[in-house]
């Protein structure tokens, strides 16, 4: 939590969007999880929001999670994290800017956001809408099975490689 996209992210999410969420979910908690988190970041904590610092299995943030959002703000490469959670069945509420590298579709595999009132609204969905919920996370587990496996990986890597001959 020392890189700044992961800072610009949650000081986006607990000062934009978590007043806006709030309105609707007024028992919300958020997490933010994350090795070397800034002493701006470590003084985001309060109540309902609790800040990690290094984890030794990050999955224990996702078991703990009902929802993972990416609000990335900066341009960024392929979001590892957003994969973890997709491949464990959390559902995902995700920027434009964090969605390019994965390539997922809106409403079918996650949920992308660009504005607070969208975070707000797709976080209540998943909150409130345990059919659609599942159906993201089932999308989404087979979405990343589908596109981010070693097979895929080689191939595309070896298309790329013949391409450029």
């Amino acid at each position: 939590m020392s890189y700044p996209p992961n800072i610009a992210s949650a000081l986006y999410t607990v000062e934009e969007l978590l007043p806006v969420i709030k309105q609707t979910i007024p028992s919300i908690t958020f997490f933010i999880a994350g090795a070397t988190p800034t002493v701006k970041i470590r003084n985001l904590e309060t109540e309902g929001i609790t800040v990690s610092g290094w984890m030794e299995d990050i999955r224990e943030a996702f078991y703990s999670s009902k929802i993972m959002i990416a609000p990335m703000l900066i341009s960024i490469g392929l979001q590892n994290k957003i994969l973890q959670a997709m491949a464990m069945k959390i559902p995902c509420v995700i920027s434009t800017m964090a969605n390019n590298a994965l390539g997922a579709t809106h409403e079918k595999e996650l949920f992308v956001a660009n504005n607070p009132e969208e975070y707000r609204k797709y976080i209540s969905i998943l909150l409130t809408d345990k059919e659609k919920s599942e159906q993201i996370t089932n999308a989404a587990l087979e979405f990343v099975h589908r596109k981010f496996n070693w097979e895929q990986s080689v191939k595309d890597i070896v298309l790329k490689i013949e391409s450029n001959h």
